[in-house]
This record gives C-alpha cells, sequence and structure tokens, in this order.
C-alpha cells in the first residue's frame, strides 16, 4: 500500500471516493443520495486550487481513502478522511492521518484539528 499526494492529474481518480464520502456524511443526518461525481469533482479542484495537500491511499492501482488537510497558519485541520469500508480496521485511515501529523510537525505544530459529526461513531472511536 502507499500513500501519495494527489495532483490535478491524478484527482479524477479519487473523485469518486470524495463521492461516497459525501454520501456517507449525508447519512448521519438521515438523508439518502447517491454519489455526485461531478460535485465531487469540483469539490476537489478546489481544495486543489486553494493548495490543501490532498494524500490518497492507493492498493494494487486502485485508490481506497484518502485525506485532505487544509492549512490556516498555525493550525492543521483535517477537512476529510474517508476509507472504502472494505479496507477499514486495516490501518489504512492511521497512515492517512499520520500524513497530516507530519506536516503539522513541519509547520512546528503538534496538534492535528479535526471537525466531526456527532453521529460518527467510526471516526470519534478512531481519534
Amino acid at each position: 500500500m502507499n500513500i501519495i499526494i494527489i495532483d490535478r492529474q491524478r484527482a479524477d481518480q479519487i473523485a469518486p471516493l470524495m463521492a461516497d464520502f459525501r454520501v456517507a456524511l449525508c447519512a448521519f443526518r438521515g438523508i439518502e443520495t447517491q454519489p455526485d461525481l461531478g460535485a465531487a469533482h469540483e469539490e476537489l479542484k478546489e481544495y486543489l486550487d486553494r493548495g490543501y495537500p490532498v494524500f490518497a491511499a492507493e492498493d494494487h492501482g486502485q485508490f481506497i481513502g484518502f485525506v485532505v488537510c487544509r492549512i490556516d497558519e498555525p493550525c492543521l485541520w483535517v477537512e476529510s478522511l474517508f476509507v472504502r469500508s472494505e479496507y477499514r480496521r486495516q490501518g489504512v485511515a492511521s497512515m492517512l492521518f499520520h500524513k497530516a501529523e507530519e506536516l503539522a510537525e513541519a509547520m512546528g505544530e503538534d496538534t492535528v484539528f479535526n471537525f466531526v459529526h456527532q453521529n460518527n461513531e467510526g471516526i470519534i472511536r478512531f481519534l
């Protein structure tokens, strides 16, 4: 498994994960929806345009998770963290989150900030 930085050339490859992430977030609010690949492309493009570091986990040529980091000096926020359900509890999120921690450390900080939906028990346990 590899963790790679996402640039515009690879953005299309993780847009489906971003779309699945948004479906999962809606479910926390009791809203059923379908993945919107167009909106995911736009969201990812906006992150990259703003200079947000985006990392993805790749396993055997397939992207299985991602983390978006937002830098608001002096703070680093994990804007979003997502791993495909079949790869959860295998250390993928830990590897991705470690990238955020490395960025914070490079900024001279020792804290990574997160905003978590109150119904997202999985990420609450993870953090």
